[in-house]
C-alpha cells in the first residue's frame, strides 16, 4: 500500500510541476497591431483589382472563383476580429487602416453573397444592402421621406416605405445554415392622400394607420439541395415582378406584385403570407416553388391555399429572362378585405439587361379576378411595365417607367392604369440618395374621368446596415 501512495504522490507532484507549464504554453503571445495588419493586407494582397473585376461583370462568379474567395474570405475572419477587439487603442490612422480593410472585406461578401448557390429573392436595387456574414447578424433599415404635390392643391408627405430589420445566419458547417429575417415598415408622419404613389402600399391590407407595420418575418435552412424557408416573405411571383419594380416611387402598378392595392400577402405574389419556399440554383439557371399555408375561407384546402413558381435564366451579356405563375386555390365570390378572391390566377414574363451604368427591363402580366378597379370590383386583364435607368455619373442618374394595366374587354367602364414617370437621382454619399421624379397621368376612372393627377415627388433615402455578432 505504502508503494501504490508513493507512485500516486509522485504523480500528482509531477502535475504540479507540469501544470504551470502548460498553462504557460497554451498562452498564445501578444501580437502587435503592426503585426495584425501585415498579417490581414499580406492575406488581401493582390485581391482588389480582381474584386473591381468581379463586381464589374455583372454576372455570378464561377465555383472556382467562389471557392477561391470564400477561403480568402474566412481566413481573414479571426485577425479581423482582434483587429476590432483592439480598435480602442489605435490610433486615428490606424483606424483609416483597418476602415479600408474591412470595407475590401465586405465588397467581397456581398460578391459572395450575390453569388450564393441558392439566392434568396432579390430586392429593388434601393433597397439596403445588408451584409450577415461577417457578424452573423445585422440591424439595417431604410429611412424614406417622401413629399408630393399635384398642380390641383393636393399635397401630401409620408414615410409608408421606410423600413427597419434584422436579419441573420448561423452558420453550421461547409454547406449547411440557418438564416432569418424581421423587417418592420413604419407609416408615423403619412397622411391620407387621393396621391397614387405606387403600386406598393408599404403596408399590408388593414395596416394602413398602424404605426410599425410588419413586412417580412421569415425562418428558413439551407443546405447542399437548396433553400427552403417559411414565413412572410418576397413571393416567386415577385422573381420576375421586381425586374421593373425598381422606381423608388410612380412604379410597380401593372404587374400584379401588389394585388388589388394590397402587398400581396394575401394573393402570394408580393409579400406573401404564411408562404413555404423551396429554391434551387444550378450556375445561371434558378427556380423557386411556394405554397401558402392558411385558414382564411370556407375553401382551406389541405394543402397550398395558394401556390407558384418561377424560373430565371441569366446570360452572361447581362441579360436575365425570367417567368412566373401563382394561383389561389381558397378563394371565394365574395370575399371580405382579408380574403382571396375565386379564380385568382397570375401569369408574368420578363426581361432585363444590365450592366455598370445601365439597367432596363420589361414585364409583361395575364392575370383572372386579381386586380381592382376603383369601384372595388375585381378584374381580369393585361399590365405592362417598362423600367429604365441609365447612370450619367457615378452619383447622377436618369431614368423613368412606364406603367399600363387595362382590364379585359368585357370589364364595364373605362378603367385603366396608364402613367409615365420620368426624373433625376442623386447619390450625395454612400448611404444618402435624392430622388426628383414628375408623374404623367393618364389614368382613368370606370367612367372615364382621370384617375390620378400629373405629381411631382422628391425623396431622400437613408441606407445603413450595421452588423454585430452573438456568439
Amino acid at each position: 500500500m505504502g508503494g501504490k501512495h508513493l507512485l500516486i504522490g509522485g504523480a500528482l507532484l509531477g502535475l504540479l510541476v507540469v501544470a504551470p507549464c502548460l498553462a504557460q504554453e497554451e498562452t498564445p503571445p501578444a501580437v502587435s497591431w503592426t503585426e495584425l495588419m501585415a498579417s490581414i493586407e499580406s492575406a488581401l494582397e493582390g485581391w482588389p483589382p480582381r474584386i473591381e473585376e468581379y463586381e464589374a461583370r455583372k454576372e455570378p462568379l464561377t465555383k472556382s472563383e467562389r471557392e477561391e474567395l470564400l477561403a480568402v474570405f474566412r481566413s481573414v475572419q479571426p485577425t479581423l476580429k482582434q483587429l476590432r477587439e483592439g480598435q480602442e487603442e489605435a490610433s486615428a490612422a490606424e483606424l483609416a487602416d483597418l476602415e479600408a480593410v474591412a470595407d475590401l472585406v465586405r465588397r467581397i461578401e456581398v460578391l459572395l453573397q450575390k453569388s450564393q448557390a441558392f439566392a434568396a429573392p432579390e430586392e429593388s436595387r434601393d433597397a439596403p444592402q445588408v451584409e450577415t456574414m461577417i457578424t452573423n447578424f445585422a440591424f439595417y433599415g431604410s429611412l424614406r421621406a417622401r413629399g408630393f404635390t399635384d398642380f390641383e392643391g393636393e399635397a401630401t408627405f409620408d414615410d409608408s416605405t421606410s423600413r427597419l430589420g434584422i436579419r441573420g445566419q448561423l452558420d453550421l458547417g461547409k454547406d449547411y445554415q440557418f438564416f432569418g429575417r424581421l423587417e418592420m415598415g413604419t407609416n408615423i408622419v403619412g397622411e391620407v392622400t387621393n396621391l397614387i404613389i405606387g403600386g406598393d402600399p408599404g403596408t399590408k391590407e388593414g395596416d394602413e394607420n398602424v404605426a410599425v407595420p410588419l413586412r417580412l418575418a421569415f425562418l428558413g435552412f439551407e443546405g447542399p439541395i437548396g433553400r427552403g424557408s417559411f414565413g412572410k416573405q418576397w413571393a416567386v411571383y415577385y422573381d420576375v415582378a421586381v425586374f421593373t419594380d425598381q422606381a423608388p416611387f410612380f412604379g410597380g402598378s401593372a404587374s400584379g406584385a401588389y394585388a388589388a392595392g394590397t402587398d400581396g400577402g394575401i394573393s402570394g405574389t408580393g409579400r406573401a403570407d404564411q408562404a413555404l419556399q423551396y429554391r434551387f440554383a444550378q450556375g445561371l439557371f434558378k427556380i423557386g416553388l411556394q405554397a401558402q399555408l392558411r385558414d382564411l375561407t370556407v375553401n382551406n384546402q389541405s394543402f397550398a391555399d395558394t401556390w407558384g413558381a418561377s424560373v430565371n435564366y441569366q446570360f452572361k451579356e447581362g441579360v436575365t429572362l425570367g417567368a412566373a405563375y401563382n394561383e389561389v386555390r381558397d378563394g371565394v365570390l365574395e370575399p371580405e378585405p382579408e380574403q382571396p378572391k375565386a379564380g385568382d390566377r397570375a401569369a408574368i414574363l420578363g426581361v432585363r439587361w444590365q450592366n455598370d451604368r445601365n439597367y432596363y427591363a420589361v414585364t409583361y402580366a395575364d392575370f383572372r379576378n386579381h386586380e381592382k378597379d376603383d369601384m372595388d370590383r375585381f378584374f381580369s386583364g393585361t399590365g405592362w411595365e417598362i423600367f429604365a435607368d441609365h447612370m450619367v455619373t457615378e452619383r447622377l442618374g436618369v431614368g423613368g417607367t412606364w406603367n399600363y394595366q387595362v382590364p379585359d374587354s368585357d370589364h364595364p367602364g373605362n378603367y385603366k392604369v396608364d402613367f409615365l414617370s420620368v426624373g433625376l437621382a442623386y447619390e450625395l454619399a454612400k448611404k444618402w440618395k435624392f430622388f426628383l421624379i414628375y408623374k404623367f397621368d393618364n389614368s382613368q376612372k370606370s367612367d372615364g374621368t382621370p384617375l390620378g393627377e400629373d405629381t411631382l415627388g422628391v425623396a431622400v433615402f437613408y441606407n445603413f446596415s450595421l452588423g454585430f455578432s452573438l456568439f
